[in-house]
């Protein structure tokens, strides 16, 4: 070679390289279509360059410039099934069998690169049989058999179709190398056999994509109205359940309430013994009253009916609200709470007063229930700095009972409720109610256990900074 034919072959190499890399990303990329432009156009550009130029640059005979046009071709129709593999075999597979298809498709590039070298008829056959073997193995990969492809004949026919052109493009050339020219195909009628089989290869492909975006859109929209369907059916019940609910709520009060009412006039006149039972009557009530009110408003909450009412207001004046309630309601509660608030000042709040007071009675109520009796549940407000910024922060702490100490990791999802504690009426609501409304909020209740296993519920509000 002189020097002008070598700077032409190192320019080809590295256009090769250039080509290989650039049809890689472009599968890496998912670019199919773009992948089989370049792939073709490259293909062509190659076909025509050693057909008309590579002979007279390096003066090879027409047996060695045909075993290149083979070599090449192999090349590309392992690229090609390459490419088909990626399209029509299942995800688990692309992963698992692509660096075989690129080491494959190296190979074939390198055995190329070796024939300029080495143009040999011994060394082009071998490298010839070679291929058509590496091609024969991978061709097992083609997914023509897949289960994951679509039923539809006409796809199948033409994955068969595809595959039929590629194995003739690849027997025309293989009869070219092995033998002689005059027994098969005269050397321009192999060329167009092969272009033939190329270019309608390239439409087929092209087609066979088609097909499958539209069967893939089509199963897409069935699988949209579906879902839209089920998501029809689920709100209907949920609306169902939660008119259910409220219908059940409004039937079962008004019966408690006259229940309540009786049971207190009885136990006005009645001897000491009556009246605990009294008592107990008119706690069993007060429990199924709020299971039922936890299970309308977890339902209302989750559908998303309930949204926050900010609005202004005094925390000291709210907090009296709460402890007369809750005081009122549990007696009992008024000698056992010990209240430590800071009393610089006033402070106010811009949230939802609403949430607030439930959040504040679900915590003392579990507190009030799991803590062992007659031992003091702390309730401390306090202001302090946070990021910044100055909150109030809310702390409700009870010495843990006979229920145990509940999963950190659990204890505010719905339903959680510890084994131990499964014999203590409730559903397992409330701490999930209190925390889905400070989501609402802004806010996150965070529960800690001391080392004397009492238990510790938090959380903080902001301040408003001027008022």
């Amino acid at each position: 070679m002189d020097d002008l034919q070598l700077i032409l072959f190192e320019l080809g190499v590295a256009v090769t390289m250039l080509a290989w890399g650039l049809v890689q990303w472009l599968l890496i990329q998912k670019r199919i279509y773009a992948f089989i432009a370049i792939t073709l156009g490259f293909f062509v550009a190659k076909l025509l360059t050693h057909s008309a130029v590579l002979t007279h640059l390096f003066g090879l005979n027409t047996a060695q410039n045909n075993a290149l046009l083979v070599l090449f071709g192999i090349g590309y129709g392992i690229n090609g099934l390459y490419m088909l593999h990626l399209l029509l075999v299942d995800t688990h597979r692309q992963t698992e069998r692509q660096p075989v298809f690129q080491l494959a498709y190296a190979v074939c590039l390198l055995l190329g690169f070796a024939s300029l070298f080495l143009p040999s008829t011994e060394v082009q056959m071998v490298a010839t049989v070679v291929l058509l073997i590496l091609l024969a193995v991978l061709s097992r990969d083609f997914g023509l058999s897949s289960q994951q492809q679509p039923p539809q004949s006409h796809i199948h026919t033409l994955q068969w179709a595809i595959y039929g052109l590629v194995s003739v493009s690849f027997v025309v050339h293989a009869a070219h190398v092995l033998l002689p020219t005059e027994v098969m195909f005269n050397e321009p009628l192999a060329h167009a056999v092969f272009a033939a089989c190329w270019t309608v290869t390239g439409v087929l492909i092209i087609g066979l994509l088609t097909l499958l975006d539209r069967h893939t859109y089509a199963q897409r929209c069935a699988d949209a109205t579906d879902a839209m369907q089920l998501a029809a059916n689920e709100n209907k019940r949920r609306m169902n359940q939660q008119r259910f609910l409220s219908m059940l709520m409004h039937e079962i009060r008004t019966p408690l309430s006259v229940v309540k009412i009786g049971t207190d006039a009885l136990a006005e006149d009645a001897p000491d013994g009556k009246r605990v039972w009294a008592n107990r009557i008119n706690i069993a009530i007060d429990n199924i009253t709020q299971v039922i009110e936890n299970c309308v408003q977890a339902e209302k909450h989750e559908e998303g009916l309930i949204q926050p009412d900010i609005t202004q207001f005094m925390l000291e004046l709210e907090l009296a609200d709460i402890a007369s309630e809750y005081v009122t309601s549990h007696p009992e509660l008024a000698s056992r709470i010990q209240v430590a608030m800071d009393a610089e000042g006033r402070h106010w709040l811009e949230t939802d007063k609403h949430y607030l007071r439930s959040i504040m009675l679900n915590l003392l109520s579990n507190a009030l229930k799991y803590s062992p009796p007659f031992t003091p549940i702390y309730l401390r407000i306090y202001q302090m700095r946070q990021k910044n910024q100055h909150v109030m922060r809310f702390e409700i702490e009870n010495e843990m009972g006979k229920a145990g100490l509940p999963d950190p990791h659990m204890v505010f999802q719905r339903y959680y409720r510890a084994e131990s504690a499964k014999k203590f009426a409730g559903t397992g609501l409330g701490l999930w109610l209190s925390q889905t409304m400070a989501r609402q909020i802004g806010t996150l209740i965070h529960m800690k256990i001391h080392s004397n296993n009492n238990v510790m519920f938090h959380f903080t509000l902001p301040l408003m900074s001027h008022r």
